[in-house]
């Protein structure tokens, strides 16, 4: 997640240096270059947050005792009723 988000901030921060350089020359093709960039930034940096996102939920999930202590019970009770 934090990989994506480090993207994210890195292709707005290039974005807008383009911009306000294309606004301070008087070029309006670094202030469209930069729109690009932008596009190109949340093409790559958001899949990448929600996949970040996604695993700290799976990880959490894995790792909560709650979720382990059912499957602990389920598993105690087939073992009863495989012996009875």
């Amino acid at each position: 997640m934090n990989g994506g988000i480090a993207t994210l901030i890195s292709f707005i921060l290039i974005a807008l240096l383009l911009s306000v350089l294309g606004i301070a020359l008087g070029n309006p093709v670094l202030s469209s270059i930069g729109m690009l960039n932008v596009l190109l930034g949340a093409l790559i940096g958001f899949p990448l947050v929600f996949v970040g996102n996604a695993n700290v939920k799976r990880a959490t999930r894995l790792l909560s005792g709650t979720q382990l202590k059912s499957v602990n019970e389920l598993l105690a009770q087939f073992i009863v009723q495989a012996i009875c």
